[in-house]
């Protein structure tokens, strides 16, 4: 025989935020430390402004402890590799050298291969 306590709309009869999505979302610390729990139980609850959750625990007598953790997105694709462009010559630096070798190779006679 059933007495409710499977019964997912008796938390609801107790002012407990439904769950969407199975995630259960509360307003600040505030909607936190309201939030009823049973005895020996653990929840996460997901603050529905910030990001940050809280992990409410109850022990044997239903004293409640609340531990709050703050999260950030983490991307899923790999970053852009970085280039360290200090060890490249810009193009005036190129062009000039390349303007020195050309006065060298005429001075000592010119290019043969041309």
């Amino acid at each position: 025989m059933d007495y409710g306590y499977n019964n997912p709309y008796m938390y609801n009869q107790m002012g407990n935020p439904r769950p969407i999505n199975n995630l259960v979302r509360v307003t600040g610390i505030e909607g936190a430390k309201a939030y009823q729990l049973a005895a020996n139980s653990s929840v996460a609850l997901f603050d529905g402004n910030e990001d940050i959750f809280y992990v409410k625990s109850t022990d044997g007598a239903g004293f409640p402890t609340i531990r709050a953790f703050s999260f950030s997105e983490i991307p899923t694709s790999p970053p852009t590799p970085t280039i360290d462009t200090s060890q490249y010559v810009s193009v005036e630096d190129f062009n000039a050298l390349k303007e020195s070798v050309e006065k060298l190779v005429a001075e000592l006679g010119g290019n043969n291969g041309e």
